[in-house]
């Protein structure tokens, strides 16, 4: 933090100040359960959330909690340096996926530092930690920010060149694409998202042309990183102006969004200033907004229960729903109100009758049933076929596997239904914009024609 470089001579100065200061309140561990809604029933470990997103997803499509300055555990003098109360192990478990790793370059290895301030441990504990974790919960991915930190001394080789001798020790844990992977490539490894610069390309999700203290584009990154932070209320606008285009926004944009951020107070930095009231909002915030893609959301003193919010808006609540495609804007729709099996599902003009209504229920294992509200029956693929043009009907619920559905992110607020025997999404034949046009399987292409809005009722 180039704030606290900048002052760390004055603080020596001052230490008599912050003795006679109140210390911040420190946040207590979180336990690791996800909280109780009345509407959800959606269950999940902290530990495994990722293994009931669809292979499917990109990661740019999944709400993601992060932590800022990961392994910052440790200040000279408080509120200066500290950003995390958790061990990297404990935030892993605590369902954070996100990770900001600062590396000083020293002795041709790499040291933990947040700013000038080493933070008592290396990146081989890091690199323990994530591993141990992958090992132990394989449906995960953890995405991890490496930048170079404060200044490198006693070297013989460059920054890279040490970085790729730890990739060596592990070189298959490590996801070097420079695109937006989907889930199922990268379960069980470290995606890397490099801020340091690399001769040897693609090495990763490029992030070096970082621009500082803004909300910036680069490549296929969308980033809010205002962290000197004069007034709160300011930094709090500036983090749900980036939730608000991320919900809105394409899958091809990753949104990287700091809550994070530094206050002076009488010329002195306090993280805590920022993050107190910061972390009462992002409580606040996701208790009401419930369902979307709000992109990863790297945080300071991140805890089990901000992570399982974040965590809880890639999975459909529980209850009845229009579904509106988003190229026609015409409903789902059972023809004709039949309550027949066999009866055809198509698009049509929304008018509110009850056979336009769908209620989802989660299965288990990030799956839902979706039935009609008029029929009692269930989204069905007809025979269960697994062939693009698959017709897509309703049927009497019997819990096999072309009933069951799986709800991923698709862009601009909506969703795509990939069904689980088929592996194919819902589909509207042909694109056409018109009442009547049949719905279908086929394969995901995240057209427009296979994106719906679920809208609660």
């Amino acid at each position: 933090m180039k704030i606290f470089n900048s002052l760390f001579p004055i603080l020596c100065g001052v230490l008599l100040v912050f003795s006679a200061c109140e210390k911040p309140e420190m946040l207590e561990k979180q336990t690791l359960e996800n909280p109780e809604t009345s509407k959800s029933k959606t269950t999940y470990s902290l530990s495994g959330w990722m293994g009931l997103i669809d292979d499917n997803a990109r990661i740019s499509e999944i709400s993601i909690p992060g932590s800022h300055d990961s392994g910052a555990e440790y200040e000279p003098f408080p509120g200066t340096a500290k950003c995390q109360n958790l061990s990297i192990d404990d935030q892993l478990n605590a369902g954070i996926r996100f990770l900001d790793i600062r590396c000083r370059h020293i002795g041709n290895a790499f040291a933990i530092h947040h700013g000038s301030v080493y933070q008592n441990q290396n990146f081989d504990n890091v690199l323990d930690a994530c591993i141990s974790f992958l090992n132990r919960n394989s449906s995960e991915c953890i995405i991890m920010c490496i930048k170079e930190e404060y200044d490198p001394e006693n070297n013989t080789r460059g920054f890279e060149e040490t970085f790729d001798t730890y990739v060596a020790q592990n070189p298959g844990i490590w996801y070097f694409g420079d695109n937006l992977p989907e889930l199922g490539k990268v379960r069980g490894k470290i995606v890397l998202f490099r801020r340091f610069g690399s001769n040897n390309l693609p090495k990763g999700i490029d992030a070096y042309w970082w621009q500082n203290n803004t909300t910036f584009s680069t490549g296929v990154l969308r980033v809010q990183d205002c962290y000197d932070v004069s007034d709160v209320n300011t930094k709090w606008n500036q983090v749900t102006s980036l939730f608000d285009e991320a919900t809105s926004g394409g899958s091809g944009t990753l949104y990287v969004n700091f809550t994070s951020g530094v206050k002076t107070i009488v010329g002195i930095p306090s993280i805590t200033s920022v993050s107190n009231p910061i972390n009462s909002d992002i409580d606040s915030y996701f208790s009401s907004n419930l369902k979307g893609r709000f992109g990863s959301i790297l945080m300071d003193f991140a805890d089990a229960n901000k992570s399982s919010l974040i965590i809880r808006t890639n999975f459909i609540e529980n209850g009845t729903y229009k579904v509106i495609n988003y190229q026609s804007s015409l409903a789902l729709d059972l023809s004709g109100g039949s309550t027949d099996n066999g009866a055809d599902v198509i698009q049509w003009a929304y008018h509110g009758g009850n056979n336009q209504k769908w209620t989802f229920t989660d299965i288990g294992e990030g799956y839902y049933k979706i039935i009609n509200y008029m029929s009692d029956k269930a989204l069905d693929v007809a025979g269960g076929s697994t062939s693009n043009g698959g017709d897509i009907i309703q049927w009497t619920y019997q819990g096999g596997a072309n009933q069951q559905w799986h709800v991923v992110f698709n862009g601009y607020n909506a969703f795509r239904l990939i069904n689980r025997n088929s592996r194919k999404v819902i589909d509207v034949s042909g694109g056409s914009v018109s009442n009547g046009a049949d719905v279908i399987q086929w394969t995901s292409t995240r057209g427009n024609n296979q994106r719906w809005l679920i809208q609660a009722l």
